[in-house]
This record gives structure tokens, C-alpha cells and sequence, in this order.
């Protein structure tokens, strides 16, 4: 049996270099969030704003003007989520990662202090990983997720700044007191070696995999915090008179906010998770999928990334980009068909131009798509767009389903060819 060895880190850990702390004052007067896009299984509300958590995990809105509450589990989602703007993270084994400016070790179980929630205890089996250094855009940030979490093996690994990764045993001191400051060394042993390695080298640290795996991270429900954390959330509760909010991560760890719900909504980035009455396509099987190949290579259908393998990408605004977790891509020429069953029924998307894979460039795609649905054997045109170009605002999307047999998706090309006709259908979704 493998044995982790003296996992023990002292009392506290801090990183003075990349702490970031805001004080109470700060959090209660933190910036008003501001209105953005909200997509629910039957519609979407163009301007929306969240003012305040509240009980039985509701979130109070301003939508278009009209203030309303709305249950977290009818959302698809509500802006988009960003790469983290502070380090050191945790990630946890369900997916779930939060930005910290300490951490204890007491016994088996890892304490983290942040500026929003009380001292979070997560224990030894839940962390995954710790990032320590930022990685300078969110391509780097995605990609190294995306390592950590698809790390495999027994040994516990480092990413150093100056060789890549390497792994081994970790060798935390046994005596308490801080540990692992940027003017110290630490102890991997490697091949029953000891090697030291200086701590400012150290990127990130993969505990290991075989004891960290990583479970539920499917599971819909995910709420993102201005500061890049993103949780794995299942439901909150309000304490009464609305003193603070305890929030349920996915794995089963509990964090108690330190201000009251109303400021904890003001740091709030994004929101997603799956009605019920919802069926993302992206989570289906097309019947049929063809790309047309012009002078280009062929493009695949992608579910949930766009045609080169990324995560779906959008502009945040003109500094920032971020992440829309469900949704299809597709190049020109192309067409996926998907099979109905002639009941009532709404298919609902929003289209828009992808992002060029260069930042600050600037896409020349012209795209068209069209919607059709056969019924009674013959095929109907539910839907033409405009010829969609970097400088067309995302196009929303409703077409009834009834009577359908066969919903058909089409990207064409535009009047320029098919360079940069790169459409993403974020959101895609039967609502029934």
C-alpha cells in the first residue's frame, strides 16, 4: 500500500509576494456588479443584475428593469467565467478552486483563510492541488488546469520555473512554524534521494493523484467570484436575520461567508447550472455531422470547445475573456443534425464569431447559420441569420420544435470564404 509521508505543514503558510488582502471596509462597499446577459431554459434576460443572495439557494435579480427572485437551479447561466486574478489557488477533487491568502495544516486537514469566507477546512483527501504563481493569460491558466487535473500516478509532483515538472515524495518539516516562504527551500524525495528545490522556483504542487482523484466534476452547478475562484456549488442557505451565507461545495465542504449576503453577491462573476427542464445538445449524440471541405482542412463538430480543442471562449469585455461551459462549434461548411421527437419544444442558442486564436487580432470570418427542421418529410428554413462578423453582437436564438423530427444546424459561408467562419452556439439547448 502506498503511504504519503510526513505530510505535515506547520501553522502557517504565507506568501507575502502574491497576497492580494481586502480589507472589511473593502468588501462592503465592493464595486455593484454590473448588468450582464442571464440565460434561462425558456429565455433570456438581456439586463441582469444580482443583488442579493437569499434562502433556499434564490438569488434576488434586477432583470430588465424589474426587480424578481429566481431559483439557482432554473439558470443556465449568468456571465462568464474568468481566469483566476490572484494567487496561490486550491483545487479541490470536485473541480472546485479558491483563491486563498493562507493556509494551516492541522493533522489531516488543510485550513484556508481568504477575504470573503470564514477559515475554510478541507481535508488532506479533497485538495488536489495548489497553484502558486499566475500564468500570464488565460490560455496558460486553462492549459495548466487542465494538466493538474489530469495528472496521474502515486508520486506528488512540482512544476519549477526553471525544469518543468518533476516528482517525488514530499518531505514537509515535522516541527510546526511556517513553511514553504520564498527565501526557503523544499524537500522532494526522489528515488529514496532527498532533493532540495528552492520554494520561489515552485509553480504548482500536484499532491498525489492516486489519492486525489478527481470526482463530480460533471456535475452541473458552478459559481464564479470576481477574483477567478470557481466553485463546484450544489446550494447555499441564508441564516436568519441574513447575517451570512453558507455555501455547499460539491464535495461536501461547507464555507461560511464573513459579510452578509448582499455584499456576497457583489462579488459575484458568473453562474451556471442545468434546469431540469433543459437538454443541452452538447450532451447529445448528433445523427449525422458534415463538414464540407473546401480548400481547408476538415473541422470537427465540438461539444463544449471550439474547433481547435479549447474551452469557449468569449470577450468579457475589451480586457478580459471568459469561459462559457456549455455549447457547440462549428466551421464553415458544415451541418449536424440532431433527432426530435415532434413534441413541443423550444430550441434555443446564441451564435456568435469565435475568437481568433491570436490576441488583439482580429477574426475575417463571414459566416451565415441556419436553423432547419424536417417535418412531414420535407424540410423547412426556421431560422437565417445576417452574415455574422467580429463586429456582430452575439445573435439570441428561439425556434419552436413542434411537429420536428430532425433539427438541423447549418454554418455557411459568408461572401469572403471560409477563412475565421468559426461559429460557437453558446448555450445550446432543447427547453421542453
Amino acid at each position: 500500500m502506498f503511504v504519503r509521508k510526513n505530510r505535515c505543514l506547520g501553522p502557517l503558510w504565507i506568501l507575502p509576494f502574491i497576497f492580494w488582502l481586502h480589507s472589511a471596509a473593502n468588501r462592503s462597499s465592493a464595486d455593484e456588479v454590473p448588468s450582464q446577459k442571464a440565460v434561462l431554459g425558456d429565455r433570456i434576460i438581456a439586463r441582469a443584475q444580482i443583488l442579493e443572495l437569499q434562502d433556499n439557494s434564490q438569488l434576488g435579480l434586477n432583470a430588465d428593469g424589474q426587480t424578481t427572485s429566481i431559483a439557482y437551479q432554473d439558470f443556465c447561466r449568468i456571465g462568464v467565467h474568468t481566469a483566476p486574478t490572484r494567487f496561490p489557488i486550491a483545487l479541490l477533487t470536485d473541480g472546485s478552486y479558491l483563491s486563498f491568502t493562507a493556509i494551516e495544516r492541522h493533522k489531516n486537514q488543510f485550513i484556508l483563510q481568504t477575504s470573503l469566507w470564514e477559515n475554510i477546512s478541507i481535508p488532506e483527501s479533497l485538495l488536489r492541488a495548489v497553484i502558486l504563481a499566475p500564468t500570464g493569460s488565460a490560455d496558460a491558466w486553462y492549459s495548466l488546469l487542465d494538466r493538474v487535473s489530469t495528472a496521474t500516478g502515486r508520486n506528488d509532483q512540482l512544476l519549477l520555473s526553471s525544469r518543468g515538472w518533476t516528482e517525488g515524495i514530499l518531505q514537509w518539516p515535522e516541527s510546526s512554524g511556517e513553511i514553504l516562504q520564498p527565501d526557503r527551500s523544499q524537500t522532494l524525495r526522489i528515488n529514496n534521494e532527498d532533493a532540495q528545490f528552492e520554494v520561489k522556483e515552485i509553480e504548482a504542487i500536484v499532491f498525489s493523484p492516486i489519492l486525489t482523484p478527481l470526482t463530480n466534476t460533471k456535475s452541473p452547478g458552478r459559481i464564479g467570484w470576481k477574483d477567478g475562484s470557481l466553485f463546484a456549488c450544489s446550494q447555499w442557505r441564508v441564516t436568519q436575520p441574513g447575517d451570512f451565507v453558507e455555501m455547499t461545495l460539491r464535495c461536501g465542504v461547507v464555507l461560511k461567508s464573513l459579510d452578509q449576503p448582499a455584499a456576497v453577491a457583489s462579488a459575484i462573476a458568473s453562474l451556471t447550472n442545468r434546469p431540469k427542464s433543459v437538454s443541452f445538445l452538447s450532451d447529445m449524440e448528433a445523427s449525422s455531422y458534415k463538414h464540407v471541405d473546401w480548400l481547408t482542412s476538415k473541422w470537427p463538430l465540438a461539444n463544449d470547445r471550439d474547433v481547435y480543442g479549447r474551452r469557449l471562449m468569449v470577450s468579457q469585455d475589451t480586457s478580459r475573456r471568459g469561459i462559457v461551459e456549455k455549447g457547440l462549434a462549428m466551421h464553415a461548411t458544415s451541418q449536424a443534425a440532431y433527432r426530435w421527437d415532434k413534441s413541443a419544444g423550444q430550441f434555443l442558442s446564441t451564435v456568435t464569431l469565435a475568437l481568433p486564436m491570436e490576441r488583439g487580432s482580429t477574426s475575417p470570418g463571414q459566416a451565415i447559420v441556419k436553423i432547419l427542421g424536417l417535418k412531414n418529410g420535407k424540410l423547412e428554413t426556421l431560422y437565417t441569420s445576417p452574415v455574422l462578423t467580429s463586429q456582430t453582437a452575439p445573435l439570441d436564438i428561439s425556434v419552436s420544435l413542434e411537429g420536428i423530427e430532425l433539427i438541423v444546424l447549418m454554418v455557411d459561408a459568408g461572401p469572403g470564404g471560409t477563412l475565421g467562419d468559426h461559429i460557437l452556439w453558446l448555450d445550446s439547448r432543447i427547453h421542453k
